[in-house]
């Protein structure tokens, strides 16, 4: 890590420079692939291979499961912003994870999900579950992804603690 004074960052190296190492490392289960992905293209394919044309059809970053070299199954959802963002767009990405696990949910027929949205250097995470006719939408824990070494206190650094690793599936 780059001892920079980033005055501004984009949402895409949001993404790739800090979201991506933490999620990848925390999201991965051993007896499956996982890939965790950022989806900052314009057109993507969905699950049931149907052409998604527009940014609103799909989440900013996903990580997904995949059985013998196929996609099976999306794990979870993120949106991002930027620092300087407004609280009018955080709604708005709020309620877009709520739709993407939703269906996510109700397609797949899992039990629950776990989304998180980025805000800045603000990670929140959020566990979804359908409880009898509503949808439930818990925060789990916020966490705040360094950007500069001064900013690493611990090693390793505190937050990893929120994460027990994934149980060996053997």
């Amino acid at each position: 890590m780059k001892e920079l004074d980033l005055e501004k960052v984009s949402e895409s190296h949001l993404s790739t420079a800090y979201v991506q190492p933490v999620m990848q490392t925390h999201f991965a289960v051993e007896a499956h692939a996982t890939l965790a992905r950022n989806i900052l293209e314009l057109v993507c394919i969905s699950s049931n291979n149907k052409m998604l044309d527009s940014t609103l059809d799909r989440p900013d970053y996903a990580i997904d499961v995949y059985e013998q070299y196929q996609f099976d199954h999306p794990s979870s959802f993120e949106e991002i912003k930027c620092q300087c963002t407004t609280d009018m767009l955080c709604m708005h990405d709020f309620y877009r994870l709520a739709l993407f696990a939703k269906l996510a949910i109700d397609e797949f027929k899992f039990p629950s999900m776990i989304c998180f949205q980025s805000v800045g250097h603000k990670v929140t995470f959020f566990h979804v579950q359908h409880l009898d006719s509503m949808l439930c939408y818990l925060e789990l824990c916020r966490i705040h992804l360094p950007f500069v070494t001064r900013d690493m206190k611990t090693s390793p650094p505190a937050w990893m603690t929120y994460f027990p690793s994934p149980p060996s599936m053997v």
